[in-house]
């Protein structure tokens, strides 16, 4: 029993009832947080979920038919004379398959080190569109670009649609970073580089790409 003087066996503590915002709060951390992770993680499989590629492509003998192409196109820019030629898909994607093949460089004794594994187009009508597939480590990642191919002042340009990682459409401002990815994968195609700049159409239809010089 409790007498005349202070004895703090005889108190009971009582719990507090939560105000509104602790009942928020509690709220929040029940049900927002695991959204947000649940939301991060699908993203993040999206973007690790690589977009296999569309074109065609085509034999070593197809390889060797673009690269003789490539090699006129650039004697009629170099003598100032006008063809326009067609490429199929599949040809284009031989010779791209070949180049990309001879480019990596894969280091034994860097197995994280990304690289380059594919570069494929495929022509739709007045589209195309362009998928990289790159390897980090155990990683796969693919990039693909949608695009309307034209020419400018300074030859050929794309004005992109839109960009995707794995199946993650991609915001604008990222668009600068990736086709920079891009270029620096064909910076050492000096002859193919020539004949973009100085392309004075491009057209493309279904599995056909048409490119001219005058």
């Amino acid at each position: 029993m409790c007498g005349g003087h202070l004895d703090l066996k005889c108190l009971k503590r009582r719990r507090s009832k939560p105000g509104l915002g602790g009942v928020i709060l509690s709220g929040f951390k029940r049900v927002v947080i695991p959204a947000l992770l649940a939301v991060f993680i699908f993203v993040l499989s999206a973007m690790l979920w690589p977009v296999e590629p569309e074109g065609s492509v085509g034999s070593m003998d197809d390889a060797e038919l673009m690269y003789e192409k490539i090699l006129n196109l650039e004697q009629y820019i170099r003598r100032g004379d006008s063809i326009r030629i067609s490429v199929r898909e599949e040809v284009m994607n031989a010779y791209l398959y070949e180049i990309i093949r001879r480019m990596s460089a894969v280091v034994e004794d860097d197995p994280f080190r990304m690289s380059t594994r594919t570069v494929n187009l495929s022509f739709t009508s007045g589209h195309v569109i362009i998928n990289i597939i790159t390897k980090w480590g155990p990683v796969r990642l693919s990039y693909e670009i949608t695009g309307i191919p034209g020419v400018d002042g300074t030859g050929a340009e794309l004005d992109i649609q839109k960009i995707t990682l794995g199946h993650v459409w991609m915001p604008e401002f990222t668009f600068g970073l990736l086709v920079e990815k891009l270029s620096n994968i064909f910076s050492k195609m000096k002859r193919e580089q020539y004949i973009l700049r100085n392309l004075s159409e491009v057209e493309v239809e279904d599995s056909v790409l048409y490119i001219s010089v005058e």
